[in-house]
């Protein structure tokens, strides 16, 4: 996130810079930030990417937030007197790509997830808590044996701005974790015994394993949050499993395909 905010901010240096615009507080206007949101618009990537050197939408998006969030802080500590406006563009909305039956059932049945030894009984356990559960790479990461209650089948999660959540998960992934807790031993620290670089090379292994053409973490978190929505679960308890500080968050994660509006609708329709 800091390294984010270092690139965003210096592009907008660099936007002042080329324009000729003296770095102080007068110039923290709203002219200017739609000057720097047609530079980031107008001025080429220093690498290409999927063949082209034009900034994406995505790209103009993140750094005119980022100046906006800094600006709004420049205020908050009385640094300026009043905030800009800051254009961000809407970015187009867009499903999430999330696992088929298909894809899951291979995944679970790999072999690096079913084969005779410590480390696939670990990536079993892993991976269906994180499917129960849709917690972040990074919360998966940072979970300790001291977070697990299974007694309870909780977990304690600290999440982005070090906010915490309980989550749960199911009896079947209850024994999961328990197979895997009776060779980690109870001792203190990771409970899966991989970091977030670990975590990420298991999943490269899966999918070549697998041949599934795309497998990452956060699919795994747009998977767990469809199937609940799927099932009927109400935004709001789906916002407090997945730990977003809004239900909007909530919403953009859903991703129901056209069959699934086609039977809510049939099951509901206002003619019928």
């Amino acid at each position: 996130t800091i390294d984010h905010y270092l690139d965003s901010l210096t592009l907008f240096q660099r936007c002042l810079g080329e324009s000729g615009i003296v770095e102080v507080e007068e110039a923290l206007t709203s002219q200017t930030m739609n000057l720097f949101a047609g530079w980031l618009r107008d001025t080429p990537i220093s690498k290409s990417y999927r063949g082209t050197t034009q900034r994406s939408v995505h790209g103009v998006h993140g750094a005119l937030k980022d100046v906006k969030a800094w600006t709004r802080w420049l205020l908050e500590e009385e640094l300026i007197e009043k905030a800009p406006k800051v254009p961000v563009p809407k970015l187009p909305t867009r499903l999430f790509p999330i696992l088929t039956d298909d894809e899951l059932g291979k995944i679970f049945s790999c072999r690096l997830l079913t084969e005779r030894s410590e480390q696939a009984d670990r990536n079993k356990a892993l991976l269906a808590f994180m499917l129960d559960t849709g917690v972040r790479l990074s919360e998966a990461a940072n979970l300790e044996y001291a977070d697990i209650d299974m007694k309870q089948y909780s977990a304690r999660i600290v999440g982005k701005g070090n906010k915490e959540r309980l989550v749960y998960f199911s009896d079947n992934v209850a024994v999961t974790l328990k197979r895997w807790i009776d060779i980690r031993g109870t001792d203190d620290g990771s409970l899966f015994w991989l970091k977030a670089a670990g975590i990420k090379m298991l999943f490269r292994r899966i999918q070549i394993e697998t041949g599934i053409e795309r497998f990452h973490p956060h699919q795994v978190r747009h998977t767990t949050l469809t199937m609940l929505v799927k099932q009927d679960v109400d935004l709001h308890t789906i916002k407090r499993i997945a730990g977003h500080a809004s239900v909007t968050t909530t919403e953009r994660y859903l991703n129901l395909s056209g069959s699934d509006i086609r039977a809510k609708h049939a099951a509901a329709s206002p003619f019928n």
